[in-house]
């Protein structure tokens, strides 16, 4: 159970998974509601801004979120709608739309590329996120593949 307070109350949600690292964690509960907390470079934390945070803190994202991931200082979460967004440091080429401009976000953004795809599952690893879609066909990855 996490125990989140605000000036007036203290609200209590089930946590379905928890992702950690040695600098920071997401927590997303049962209700779809994704929380950060830890060291914040490059805005990894996803709450607008790259201040360290000691309490766990509610991203702004507005739909239900199923799974979350990361890899060094950038993040990537999949909503219940197969929805894909990535937030922190993209470094590597994370490719947000069709002209794969580099974007470094404190705040989670929907990966434009894959907005007319429904997404069931995705991940992070070294310095690339992989996506599959609702067929089980496609596995669609980008980011720096190769060293």
């Amino acid at each position: 159970m996490l125990l989140v307070t605000n000036a007036t109350n203290t609200i209590d949600f089930n946590i379905l998974e928890t992702v950690l690292s040695i600098r920071f964690s997401f927590i997303l509960t049962n209700d779809g509601i994704l929380f950060a907390c830890g060291k914040n470079k490059f805005g990894v934390l996803g709450v607008s801004d790259c201040r360290v945070r000691y309490k766990p803190t509610k991203l702004a994202i507005p739909i239900k979120v199923v799974k979350v991931d990361f890899h060094d200082n950038t993040a990537i979460c999949l909503s219940e709608e197969g929805k894909v967004f990535t937030w922190g440091k993209h470094s590597h080429g994370i490719k947000q739309d069709l002209s794969y401009k580099f974007i470094d976000s404190s705040v989670p953004i929907e990966v434009d590329i894959l907005t007319s795809t429904c997404v069931v599952d995705i991940g992070a690893a070294a310095s690339h996120f992989y996506a599959i879609t609702h067929d089980r066909v496609n596995l669609l990855t980008w980011g720096k593949l190769f060293t």
